[in-house]
Parts: structure tokens; sequence; C-alpha cells
């Protein structure tokens, strides 16, 4: 059955506000004007019988203040933790050839690589 037949319309425009019942008026659904809004008529809060405040002195109002003060410094030690983990893989990214280390290799590390060489063969020659 096509979209069409269904009676949805595929270029109806989104709007951004959804109709308030209690005050019969539009209002946005996000954004500034719906933050003012809801601070402006979210003074009164109706709370369950078995209502217990988080803290000492707290109130509703408080706990949601405290649950997202937690929330966003959560999200913001994991975008540094994603962060550091980007900048690690950026560096394990930029492999280099064999031949690219050899020409930067010193005489400290020749005599070091050659000994290494040469230790390595013995124990060959030991095993065969």
């Amino acid at each position: 059955m096509c979209i069409r037949d269904r009676g949805i319309d595929i270029h109806k425009k989104k709007t951004g506000k959804v109709f308030d019942e209690d005050r019969q008026e539009w209002k946005d659904k996000w954004g500034k004007r719906a933050k003012e809004d809801k601070e402006k008529y979210d003074w009164l809060r109706e709370v369950k019988p078995g209502y217990v405040a988080k803290e000492d002195g707290g109130d509703p109002f408080l706990d949601d203040r405290r649950e997202k003060k937690v929330r966003m410094d959560k999200e913001k030690a994991n975008m540094e933790r994603n962060q550091r983990r980007a900048g690690m893989m950026d560096q394990a990214s930029k492999a280099v050839s064999y031949t690219h280390l050899r020409a930067h290799e010193t005489p400290e590390h020749l005599v070091c690589r050659l000994l290494l060489e040469k230790k390595k063969k013995q124990i060959v020659d030991i095993i065969d």
C-alpha cells in the first residue's frame, strides 16, 4: 500500500508548535521561548504521595537541577574521553614504513640494531 493511499502527506511541513489544552493556545515545543514558558508556568509540581527528597531541604525542583548537573558532568567527561580516544586514533593511524624509520636511524640505533640481529642469529644457530 502506498503512502498516498493511506492519506499521509509526505510534503507536510513539520511545525515546532504544539497546542496547549489548558491555556488554549499554541506554544513552542523546543527552544528558548519553550524553556522560558516552562519556567514561567512550572511553579507548582504534583508529587507522588511517597515522595522523599534526595537530600535534606530538597524539593522536586532542586532534585531536577542536581540530576541535570550530574548528567551534564557525565556528558562532559564522556566527550573529553572520546576526544582523547580520537586523538590516540589519529596518532596510531600515522604509520610509517620500515624504510622511513631506517632513514632516521642514528649511529647509536644502528649499533643497537646490529647487536640485536647478531644475538638473534646466535639463538637461531643454537636451535638449529
